[in-house]
């Protein structure tokens, strides 16, 4: 019953009455066309987005249903938010350990930044009812996390496939989650004695685990005619290959280009003054993590000895948080913008106010004031009533009746290989022309495809720029 309650709120706060601007730019589309056709070569070249390595836009394309259409495939977040907060109601259940009390504090973050922002649910809840897969992979991220703790807890982490499962479907949708790949590095020395014997134990899954990384690599190369598109060298000068959509694509992922006006280089560090002023010092969630850090280094020295002692994840958790610090360093490097790393900041978050509590000798009667530890359920399901409230105050419902529609804002133009170009019209998004719902090949103007060039070829639809 506790869990079938769940369903209707979470229903209720991931209805959307329109999409995020990424949602437009290339999300949709690229669904789209998994939808209508899986077997295409040189998708990139219809827009250099569609060439991101990741095999999210599939698994979301295949929730297509056609009585239900685009609102099923909407569904994927909210499905495994759901199964997120199942797992952590479940643990809740059990005895009370460090692992709890971080999972208490980290869904009472969550709801609460839901709650107090001023966008209507929130910088991460607010994402639920749209293909906007950061969610989804920072919601695996944290999962993977606890659970992985858990196991180390329990001694269950040897021969535990379903682990090397979770790490390898973070990577695989979201690779820049870095945490995950200096946990794995953790994992493997750990068990280091005991690889071989895994790889007896379960050799038919893990030849399935190599197939699935084959048809991801091969799935990246039909896309873009790279292997790994942000890596050149993995590039072949087959017929579909673009090596300035491949560019386009490196420079898009470094999201920092953004903040700036002319960084175009990897190793270009003039925009950092300028992110810190306008972007990291000017977000809350920032400021929340730089006030965290400050009381945790004036309780540095606090003696922490009989907790260490008592509670056994101590050091384990110690671990992970330095984990995740070292991965920010890797974010501000690479593309420092929290939709990336918001999961990190959260997970980091936690732990950070679970050891405050500890310092002060605070955690039991902060956990026993309210109750919290029992009546977490309750608390939880107070805050989803509040949240669905303010999400149905703040919903456009004209603008939720007219969310799937194309409304025919685009015309068709024959670029110069006599390929058929559907342009957008109109502005549907804001003062930006989107492809949105538009059927590909679909661009802004005539220019950008007027070189695209269809064939073909064997069971193939390839697109290149011959």
């Amino acid at each position: 019953f506790n869990f079938l309650l769940l369903i209707p709120l979470i229903a209720l706060i991931s209805i959307r009455d329109g999409f995020l601007f990424d949602n437009f730019l290339y999300h949709i589309p690229l669904i789209n066309l998994a939808i209508e056709n899986n077997l295409v070569l040189g998708q990139s070249n219809i827009n250099f987005r569609f060439g991101t390595p990741t095999l999210i836009y599939g698994i979301y394309s295949s929730f297509y249903l056609p009585i239900l259409k685009y609102n099923s495939v909407f569904l994927l977040n909210s499905v495994f938010f759901i199964f997120v907060l199942k797992f952590f109601l479940d643990q809740n259940r059990e005895k009370k350990t460090l692992s709890t009390y971080t999972i208490i504090i980290l869904t009472l973050f969550l709801f609460f930044d839901a709650l107090l922002h001023p966008l209507p649910l929130g910088l991460f809840i607010g994402r639920l009812g749209t293909p906007e897969y950061d969610l989804l992979v920072g919601l695996l991220h944290i999962y993977t996390i606890f659970y992985i703790v858990k196991n180390i807890v329990k001694k269950k982490i040897k021969n535990n496939f379903y682990i090397l499962v979770l790490i390898l479907l973070t990577i695989f949708i979201k690779p820049t989650i870095f945490p995950i790949f200096l946990i794995f590095i953790w994992l493997l020395i750990l068990q280091k004695n005991s690889i071989v014997i895994m790889l007896k134990t379960f050799p038919i899954q893990y030849c399935l685990l190599i197939i699935f990384f084959t048809i991801f690599l091969v799935k990246s190369f039909l896309n873009t005619g790279c292997f790994y598109p942000y890596f050149s060298i993995t590039c072949q000068n087959v017929s579909w290959y673009s090596s300035e959509n491949i560019n386009n694509l490196t420079l898009a992922s470094l999201s920092w280009k953004g903040y700036t006006t002319n960084v175009s280089s990897f190793f270009d560090f003039s925009w950092i003054n300028y992110w810190l002023k306008s972007y990291f010092l000017s977000t809350i969630f920032f400021i929340y993590f730089l006030i965290l850090i400050l009381i945790n280094f004036f309780l540095f020295f606090v003696s922490t000895k009989s907790y260490q002692n008592k509670y056994l994840e101590y050091e384990i958790w110690k671990k992970i948080l330095i984990f995740h610090l070292i991965s920010i360093v890797l974010w501000i490097l690479s593309s420092p913008d929290l939709r990336f790393i918001w999961s990190t900041f959260l997970i980091i978050s936690s732990i950070l106010i679970l050891n405050i509590l500890i310092k002060l000798n605070l955690i039991k009667r902060f956990f026993n004031l309210l109750n919290i530890s029992k009546k977490f359920y309750i608390y939880l399901i107070l805050l989803l009533i509040i949240l669905c409230i303010k999400n149905l105050y703040f919903v456009d419902y004209q603008s939720l009746s007219k969310k799937y529609l194309v409304e025919e804002n685009y015309y068709k133009k024959t670029n110069k290989n006599l390929l058929k170009i559907n342009i957008v019209r109109d502005d549907n998004f804001a003062n930006y022309k989107l492809c949105g719902f538009i059927p590909n090949p679909c661009s802004i103007d005539l220019e950008s495809l007027n070189n695209l060039n269809y064939e073909k070829r064997f069971i193939f639809n390839e697109y290149n720029l011959k």
